[in-house]
């Protein structure tokens, strides 16, 4: 409920709304937790419903995707682990969105949404 209050604000707000989102797909266990991935998965679930009830569309973009527009494809080192390489990589994607948002706190929890953002606007101009 929370989640549709806050996107049917954003909407009257806005006026004409486009929505981005990372199109997930299933991982292996070890790349996520299983209740981390359950979470996600509800709230993945949550926020499509709350946009399809609003009548936004969504355009569900695969992280590779935005990624490479952003030039934020990495690419990992043959000897590092790959959870190693997921930190790293992350850390990387967290210094680029500083250097794109300077004046917004950005924090590992929010870095992706603000490249999805500088990707939809480039996109979707």
């Amino acid at each position: 409920l929370e989640i549709y209050k806050a996107l049917r604000e954003a909407g009257s707000m806005l006026g004409e709304v486009q929505v981005v989102m990372e199109k997930l797909h299933a991982m292996p266990s070890h790349f996520r937790g299983s209740m981390v991935a359950w979470t996600l998965a509800e709230h993945y679930g949550k926020v499509q419903m709350a946009l399809a009830i609003l009548g936004y569309s969504c355009d569900l973009v695969p992280a590779k995707v935005w990624q490479k527009k952003l030039g934020c494809v990495y690419t990992k080192p043959a000897k590092m682990k790959s959870g190693k390489w997921y930190a790293v990589r992350k850390m990387k994607m967290l210094r680029k969105a500083r250097l794109l948002y300077p004046s917004v706190k950005v924090t590992p929890n929010t870095a992706d949404a603000l490249l999805i953002l500088r990707y939809a606007r480039k996109v979707y101009k």
